[in-house]
């Protein structure tokens, strides 16, 4: 896909589904207020968590065949940091490095949000709490319940260095990425020859996560677990020493 057309998506699909995705990040800090919004309204509460969980179900399934198109195409949140990266003129903000503590912060978030709706249900069912149906809602428990199984990924097998700090979206995706791997399913890859790269830096310069691309090219060393999947390098490699296939 050219970049046009990329960028086009992924603007459209910011625009329509930014809120949604702030919930979904934020849904962790949220979960302590959550009974405040089923007193108000209960069908809304069930309604975003069965969004939260189908958006969370497609793709997760679609990393097996896409890889992680989906950052760079349809997210939301990558959407806000490219447009930040344009206002302010600074393509280095998606190449910011955060501070090792957000990510324990984070980790955490996603451990004591699900723990706290078991014991909310928990005590729904003994009676040692105050009761409240929010939390005998069984959307509401698998929406939770997501973010503890990001966190056992996270620790697992999906590690990654970029996207993991905030979103728990990311640790499922590698997780299925080398699960159809393990499982020889076709999927969209990039393809690299090393014979073919000239070391000009181009690839590099283009890739909005910051990575030597042409050195991880040159070395045979490309992680595409790691890569948004946006394509800037391949736009940019006149000798065509990366190509996007399908197998």
């Amino acid at each position: 896909m050219k970049q046009k057309n990329r960028v086009k998506l992924q603007a459209v699909s910011t625009i329509l589904t930014f809120p949604f995705a702030l919930l979904i990040i934020l849904a962790p800090v949220l979960v302590f207020f959550i009974h405040l919004v089923n007193e108000a309204n209960g069908t809304a509460l069930s309604v975003f968590a069965v969004i939260g969980i189908s958006f969370w179900v497609l793709i997760s399934i679609s990393s097996l065949f896409l890889q992680r198109a989906h950052c760079s195409h349809t997210c939301a949140i990558t959407g806000m940091f490219t447009f930040f990266a344009f206002i302010f003129h600074n393509p280095e903000i998606m190449r910011t490095k955060y501070p090792r503590i957000i990510y324990h912060v984070v980790l955490s978030l996603w451990i004591i949000a699900p723990l706290y709706v078991y014991i909310r249900c928990i005590g729904n069912k003994v009676g040692f709490l105050p009761y409240n149906s929010a939390f005998d809602n069984v959307f509401v428990i698998v929406f939770y319940s997501l973010f503890l199984l990001s966190s056992v990924f996270t620790k697992t097998t999906g590690k990654s260095n970029t996207a993991h700090y905030i979103c728990p979206f990311s640790p499922c995706m590698i997780s299925m990425i080398k699960l159809g791997e393990f499982l020889k399913i076709p999927s969209r890859k990039f393809v690299t020859d090393s014979t073919k790269c000239v070391n000009c830096g181009v690839c590099a310069k283009n890739c909005p996560m910051g990575f030597k691309v042409n050195e991880l090219v040159k070395t045979n060393q490309f992680n595409q677990k790691e890569c948004i999947n946006c394509g800037r390098c391949i736009d940019g490699c006149k000798n065509k020493a990366i190509e996007c296939r399908y197998f």
